[in-house]
C-alpha cells in the first residue's frame, strides 16, 4: 500500500489546473523582485572608534576608545580612555580607561556624562553616541553639571546654577569664563536627565 502525500505537499500533483502551474513561477519571480527593491535592514550593532582632544581651563583632555551600539537591545558598550594633561607643566594629571555599559530609550543613540576627578574641580565629558547608517560620537568638556554629585543631571543641578546666575561662583561657572550665565544653564539643559559615569 502506498501512502499519498497531502495535496499541498505533493509537488507532482497533476490534477492542478494548468493556470496555477504557469502562475507559480511568475509569482515567485515577482516576490523576489519586490524583495530586492525593499530597503536593506539596518544592522542591529555598529561599532565606532574615536580619538578627540579638547582644550579647557589650561588643560588638554583627550577622549579615545571604541563604542558598540546595539539598537535591538538598546545598549551601548565599550571602553573610553580619558587623559588630562596640565598645559603649563606638561604633566599628565589623570589617565584612565573606563568600561561603558549603558541602556538607552531612543532608537538613535544614547547620551551620558563622564565625570573626571581633577583638582580643584571635577570635569565633565558630555558624550553622545548616535546610530543610524553609521555610528558617530560627539563630546564636549566642561566642569561637571552634576553639581550635587548624585549621578544624574536634574532639576537640583539646574536650580543650583540658576541660583548663582550673574555671579562668579566657580562651581556653577561650568564654562570657566568667569561668570555664571546662559551658557552654563545651556550646558545643564543639554545634559538634563543624562546618567553620570563616575571615573
Amino acid at each position: 500500500m502506498t501512502e499519498q502525500l497531502p495535496k499541498f505537499l505533493n509537488c507532482r500533483n497533476d490534477s492542478e489546473p494548468e493556470q496555477w502551474k504557469m502562475k507559480s513561477p511568475i509569482l515567485v519571480l515577482a516576490l523576489l523582485a519586490l524583495a530586492g527593491l525593499a530597503p536593506a535592514a539596518q544592522a542591529s550593532t555598529q561599532t565606532t572608534t574615536f580619538n578627540k582632544s579638547f582644550s579647557f581651563d589650561n588643560l588638554t583632555v583627550t577622549v579615545s576608545g571604541t563604542i558598540t551600539v546595539d539598537t535591538t537591545a538598546q545598549t551601548i558598550s565599550g571602553s573610553v580612555t580619558v587623559t588630562v594633561v596640565n598645559d603649563t607643566s606638561g604633566k599628565t594629571i589623570f589617565s584612565q580607561t573606563i568600561p561603558i555599559n549603558l541602556s538607552f530609550n531612543t532608537n538613535n543613540g544614547a547620551r551620558f556624562v563622564l565625570e573626571v576627578p581633577t583638582f580643584p574641580t571635577s570635569l565633565a565629558i558630555s558624550s553622545s553616541v548616535t546610530s543610524g547608517s553609521t555610528t558617530s560620537t560627539n563630546f564636549g568638556v566642561s566642569k561637571t553639571p552634576d553639581i550635587n554629585h548624585d549621578g544624574v543631571i536634574n532639576i537640583v543641578d539646574l536650580t543650583s546654577i540658576a541660583a548663582h546666575f550673574g555671579t562668579s561662583n566657580s562651581a556653577a561657572d561650568l564654562t570657566s569664563d568667569g561668570t555664571v550665565n546662559i551658557q552654563d544653564l545651556t550646558l545643564v539643559a543639554i545634559d538634563f536627565g543624562d546618567p553620570v559615569v563616575f571615573v
